[in-house]
Order: C-alpha cells, then structure tokens, then sequence
C-alpha cells in the first residue's frame, strides 16, 4: 500500500532499482541491468527508502497502529 501511493513520485527506474534490491540483487547488477552507474543505483534506493519509510509512518498513524 504504502510503494502504491510513493510510485508517481518516483521514474519507473529509480521504483525498480528499490524493488530489485530488495530482493538481494547487488547494486552492479542493478546498475548494469537499468544502465545506468552505481551511483545512481544508491541514490534511487535511498530516495526511495527514504519515501517509503515516511509512507509507511503516515499509514500507521491513520490506521491507528
């Protein structure tokens, strides 16, 4: 729910990378896959993650958590 409502804030590159390192994938192999640098790659996911954390935060507090 929470990756649902961050997802228009995001390029479906940057969603991916999230996704794909959440799932163990290294960070060179996200890079090479998404073409594009490392750098990039761990930018994408602390973005992301740093959204996503924020999400997940309001959720809890409108759902009484």
């Amino acid at each position: 729910m929470a990756l649902k409502k961050i997802e228009t804030h995001f390029s479906p590159a940057a969603l991916e990378a999230f996704k794909l390192a959440n799932k163990g994938m290294k960070v060179s192999e996200i890079a090479k896959q998404l073409e594009v640098k490392d750098d990039s790659v761990y930018k994408y996911i602390s973005r992301v993650k740093t959204r996503f954390i924020t999400e997940i935060k309001k959720l809890k507090d409108e759902l009484n958590f």
